[in-house]
């Protein structure tokens, strides 16, 4: 079975996210996409403040990845937005990347080849690299492993 067979939509769900951290986020998902183009990617708008659709960089990211669509959930909470976009999305497999997640060039390659190879995992996660603006105590360091 080659690496395309499995068709996979690639969900951000969102509110009010810093512009930064975001567009890095929107960055990894367009390079991830040239190994692997997803069959959809959905953008949850979870009624932001400033609509994410009105911001230019979000623009520049639909104008490159014409597969994305975004979707406003006025309910906020992630439960909700994750639930809203399993409900629109279309894809046999769904893979979420929370906005402030920065993923490896074959980050869908990777997720796709777990999916092929074990049909009957239902959900599956990546390893978590800590990358902090600054530096946080000492005393969390033992929760870092938790984090995911």
């Amino acid at each position: 079975m080659d690496k395309t067979a499995i068709k996979f939509s690639v969900v951000i769900c969102t509110y009010n996210p810093i512009k930064g951290i975001f567009n890095k986020c929107l960055d990894g998902i367009t390079a991830a996409s040239a190994f692997l183009e997803p069959y959809e990617i959905l953008i949850i708008d979870n009624n932001s403040a400033e609509p994410v659709e009105s911001r230019r960089y979000v623009r520049d990211f639909l104008e490159k990845n014409k597969n994305t669509k975004v979707i406003t959930e006025l309910n906020q909470g992630l439960t909700t937005a994750r639930l809203r976009a399993i409900k629109e999305s279309s894809g046999e497999l769904i893979i979420f990347v929370d906005d402030d997640n920065f993923i490896p060039e074959d980050f869908f390659l990777k997720g796709v080849e777990i999916a092929r190879q074990n049909p009957l995992i239902g959900a599956f996660s990546g390893q978590v690299i800590l990358e902090f603006e600054e530096k946080p105590e000492d005393w969390t360091k033992k929760y870092w492993g938790l984090l995911v």
